[in-house]
């Protein structure tokens, strides 16, 4: 998990450094109409799940309040494979003070004009610069993919984090009325397992509450 919010945080930091434009890519119309609309969402949640274990090991939720004030918490569950136990880690903000599970306390401020960066539809990774192929498929139900493999030695040249990536692939599956309904992401490593999520957006606008038990 610890390199999927890697790849995450590359991400912003490339977007920000703006990475050329290609000619447009199979899907990158279909898929930025994804990233923009999650973009303005008042509110929603992001499942995040290990496809190795079929469970969802991270939950990011989102909403604002009245006054533009935004609250979240970001709920991550995973098997320490020392203790054979299962630990959960928490970042969650209040509307004043972001608190960790760790025990730490900030003071913080996010609104709808400055929002939490997990919530404006970066986990989507999304970087039409660094793809190398960009494929167009249909399942065997009508649905649409779009698959984007990326260079990875482009990749590997623009983070250490990402210096031992051998592949690196997404895909977005859009439905037969063409609405949005999971991305996958799979990277092979050298000298390390792969991994493999899938990221799916649910209660769209829907959130009304978000307390941290």
């Amino acid at each position: 998990m610890k390199k999927f919010l890697s790849a995450i945080l590359i991400l912003l930091t490339l977007t920000a450094c703006g990475i050329g434009e290609p000619a447009l890519l199979v899907g990158q119309a279909e898929i930025q109409s994804v990233i923009d609309a999650a973009a303005s969402m008042n509110s929603g949640r992001y499942v995040i799940t290990n496809l190795a274990t079929g469970e969802p090991q991270e939950v990011f939720s989102f909403m604002f309040t009245e006054d533009g004030t935004q609250i979240w918490l970001d709920e991550t569950e995973y098997r320490d494979a020392s203790t054979g136990e299962y630990v959960r880690e928490y970042r969650y903000f209040d509307g004043t003070v972001e608190k960790s599970s760790d025990g730490s306390e900030t003071t913080a401020s996010y609104t709808k004009d400055e929002p939490y960066q997990m919530s404006t539809g970066v986990l989507l990774f999304f970087i039409p610069g660094l793809v190398e192929t960009a494929v167009e498929s249909t399942t065997d139900d009508g649905f649409t993919v779009y698959t984007w493999d990326y260079d990875a030695k482009k990749l590997r040249e623009q983070s250490s984090a990402l210096a031992n990536v051998l592949t690196f692939r997404t895909t977005y599956l859009f439905d037969t009325e063409g609405n949005f309904l999971v991305m996958t992401e799979h990277i092979t490593y050298e000298n390390e397992p792969p991994s493999d999520y899938q990221i799916e957006i649910i209660d769209r606008n829907a959130v009304t509450e978000i307390i941290l038990d």
